[in-house]
């Protein structure tokens, strides 16, 4: 019996590793489907089922893409679409922590965002390391 070939890959075929873009371009197949345009097409974001969850300590912008918590209301588009920077006003509905502080589980502390999963207990219910 003749050994089987492996089929070969065309010249300029991407990788098992990678994704290839309609224009031919390739990406690392990690960079499909995950918020970001990295080819110069956009090709890799079409026809994507997003499944994005994002962790506890992380803010869903509009486009899917997660980032941390204390990003949002900070002044930069960390999304890229500047979600993350929409609706901040100086004291959110209910709460006594303005928009650049961190609420501690208990209700009744404050610490500045930037404290929020810094590797250090900040509040005295230790809530701004939880999900970190």
């Amino acid at each position: 019996v003749p050994p089987t070939s492996r089929p070969t890959r065309p010249p300029g075929a991407c990788s098992r590793t990678e994704a290839t873009c309609q224009n031919g371009e390739c990406i690392p197949r990690a960079y499909a489907c995950d918020g970001d345009f990295d080819c110069t097409d956009r090709s890799d974001e079409q026809n994507c089922d997003y499944q994005y969850q994002c962790q506890p300590n992380e803010f869903q912008c509009d486009n899917k893409k997660c980032v941390l918590k204390v990003w949002r209301c900070d002044g930069d588009n960390d999304c890229g679409d500047n979600s993350d920077e929409k609706s901040c006003s100086p004291n959110p509905a209910g709460s006594p922590c303005r928009y650049d502080e961190y609420r501690c589980l208990s209700g009744d502390q404050c610490i500045p965002k930037s404290f929020q999963c810094d590797g250090e207990f900040d509040c005295q219910d230790k809530s701004d390391e939880i999900g970190c």
